[in-house]
Parts: C-alpha cells; structure tokens; sequence
C-alpha cells in the first residue's frame, strides 16, 4: 500500500482496502515478526486483494477536466465516515451552454485510529464479578470507539485540508462547495469553536481557518460517492 504511487488519490478506494487488511493484521498479531505466517483465512484475503489490484492497470483518467469555451466552472468536496475509515474526495463541474463535464480532481482516505487501550488501574471491587459457582473473576473493560459524530468532523477537517493543498493550482477564487451527511458536524461548523468541548472547537477552528461556514451544505449519504461513500461501506 505504501509502495502505490498516487498523489491525487484517485484510487483511494482501493488503496483504502489496503490499509484496512493491514490495521486488522496489526490488531489480530500485534507482537508477530516480520515473517510471521499468516493463517489461511487472513492469507486468502490478502491474495484476493493483490489480485485485485492488476485491475489499476487499466485505470485511466483524462488528464484535463475543462470543456473548451467553457463558461462556468465549481468545484464540490464530498465528506464522509465510518467506525473504520474518513474520506474527502473532490469534483470539478465545468459548463459550456448546455454541456456540462464532471471529473475527480482528488481525493483522499484514512483509517481510523484503533481505541486506545484502558489505562491500567489498581484492581478495585467494582472490577470483580462474582460467578453462580462463587468463583471471582475480572469485568474486562471494552474500548470505546470514537464517537460516529467527531469522525464526521474529522472527514470534513480532511476535506478542508484536501482543498488547501490543491488550492493554489486552481483559478483565481474557485467556487467550492463542501458537503457532509452529518447534520451533527454541520451544525458544529455553523456555530463555531464555541461548543466547550476541546476536540470538537480544535478542529472547527481549523476548518474554518480555510473555509467559510455558508460552504457547508448538508447532502444525504445516499448521494455520497467514491471515495467518502468507500470509507462509509462499513
């Protein structure tokens, strides 16, 4: 995955693919060596996805995304997440009278951090269970995922920051529209770094640094495509 040469993200799906294996071959073995033997099962889904893969070879994009004469043109950033993985992908509309043409300028994905581990404590009563038998055993304490709502902002906050990388090789003050399906993230935005509680306000300051709130729209997540609707699968 890290070899795969694409700076504009035009693959991230499959790229994307790519990572999860990898996250999940990382949580299941965490102290294999690097010439682990995988079992069958992770071994056939890894076959599976490098076969997958001969399929980018007959991958083509246009190198251009302009109509000729044309005489309008917007831009539309897509944000989207899930447990697993945030997404952000890019699309240019150029008009010309009654033709229009649509293309991916970029896009980007990442998986999402595994929960942290529980830090360990003394063992307390409340920790302890009594079993029918009158056995004593430990109440193992589950990781909390992040919550759904705070990686909606974190795939807006990567949306934002797909545009100020690729910003300066667009025309003067391009018309850029961002959309999300999360009327909780948006809501968040419209307010501002005003909610009191410390990650939310940290990544709407930055958001809004490189964008203004009245470029935010909601879209309904059926309508979310390629790259954030990749990282919404699961």
């Amino acid at each position: 995955v890290a070899r795969m040469y694409d700076p504009l993200g035009w693959v991230a799906p499959a790229t994307l693919e790519g990572k999860k294996l990898r996250q999940a071959l990382e949580r299941n073995h965490p102290k294999a060596d690097w010439d682990f033997l995988l079992p069958a099962d992770e071994t056939k889904e890894w076959h599976n996805l490098a076969k997958s893969y001969t399929i980018l070879q007959q991958f083509e994009l246009p190198r251009t995304f302009a109509i000729e004469n044309e005489t309008h043109r917007c831009y539309h950033v897509f944000c989207d997440a899930s447990e697993i993985a945030i997404g952000a992908v890019m699309y240019s509309i150029s008009y010309e009278n009654n033709r229009y043409k649509i293309n991916i300028v970029t896009a980007k994905s990442k998986i999402n951090p595994l929960p942290k581990q529980p830090k360990s404590k003394k063992k307390t009563a409340r920790d302890l269970q009594i079993l029918p038998s009158g056995d004593v055993e430990m109440i193992e304490t589950k990781q909390v995922p992040l919550q759904i709502n705070r990686m909606e902002l974190n795939a807006a906050l990567l949306g934002a920051r797909l545009v100020e990388t690729i910003k300066l090789r667009l025309e003067k003050d391009p018309i850029i529209h961002f959309w999300s399906d999360s009327q909780v993230a948006l809501q968040w935005i419209y307010k501002g770094p005003y909610t009191g509680a410390e990650f939310v306000d940290t990544r709407i300051k930055k958001i809004l640094k490189t964008t203004q709130a009245r470029q935010w729209q909601h879209c309904p997540g059926i309508c979310l495509l390629y790259t954030s609707d990749a990282a919404d699968e699961e």
